[in-house]
């Protein structure tokens, strides 16, 4: 994306893609620092981020209530509201909703399981690889496999589009600090943190055109947005996760 015209801010896509105002919304000063809007949709929290050469719409599960005890890892479970919502984005875009110069449209999925250990992990992982890259997986440790499958725009002509799939067993590290009710924040009502490590299984799904030298419209970059999703679904049919929606 070109940075010849200033971009509009995360304030402003926000409240005109959901048409409300965010729950919060963060800038800065510096004009190299990126704006931040966030607000909670129904089952997911939906943000959107500006940096001074891009922009990005973001959909993450909802925080979780207050928690006592050991952390959860929390998740997207309504995966039709996500697939409603990025709909909605590529009709938004259709609308012309970036005039800026834009020169690259993409797609980020991740999809995960979360397992037991390992071992379970792997097996998981195992039974998702298409038979032509399985490969057998026991006890084995940070395991990566990622692809690109290139392929030519059916959209929008002359353009190449990057189809990348990485599988992986992945562990994250949840950690809860609560925090009584009071102000100023007294430490002596911070509890100790808790942390929890989780183990899952992914598989994510990168689908972007390589970028060009002329702008794209509105209507290109919703038709790309619109091919982007399509061919993130058949990444994941051929992976048999059969998520609700994709």
């Amino acid at each position: 994306m070109s940075a010849s015209n200033p971009l509009p801010s995360a304030l402003e896509l926000y409240q005109r893609f959901w048409g409300t105002n965010p729950d919060s919304f963060q800038s800065s000063a510096n004009p190299l620092a990126p704006n931040f809007a966030q607000g909670k949709r129904a089952n997911l929290m939906a943000g959107c981020s500006v940096h001074p050469t891009r922009i990005d719409f973001n959909f993450n599960p909802p925080p979780p209530l207050r928690e006592e005890g050991e952390p959860s890892f929390a998740l997207i479970e309504d995966t039709s509201q996500l697939d409603s919502e990025l709909r909605r984005l590529v009709d938004f875009l259709d609308a012309s909703a970036v005039t800026n110069s834009v020169s690259r449209v993409g797609l980020f999925l991740h999809f995960l399981t979360l397992g037991p250990d390992l071992a379970s992990a792997n097996g998981i992982l195992s039974g998702i690889i298409p038979d032509r890259y399985r490969i057998s997986l026991a006890e084995e440790e940070d395991f990566i496999l990622q692809i690109n499958r290139p392929r030519t725009s059916t959209s929008v002509a002359g353009l190449k589009m990057n189809c990348i799939t990485k599988w992986s067993v992945d562990r994250f590290q949840v950690i809860n600090i609560l925090i009584a009710a009071a102000t100023p924040v007294d430490p002596r009502v911070v509890s100790s943190p808790q942390g929890r490590e989780f183990v899952a299984s992914s598989l994510v799904s990168d689908v972007n055109n390589a970028p060009t030298n002329a702008s794209l419209s509105g209507h290109q970059q919703s038709l790309l947005l619109a091919e982007s999703l399509e061919i993130a679904k058949q990444m994941q049919r051929e992976s048999g996760l059969k998520v609700e929606g994709f």
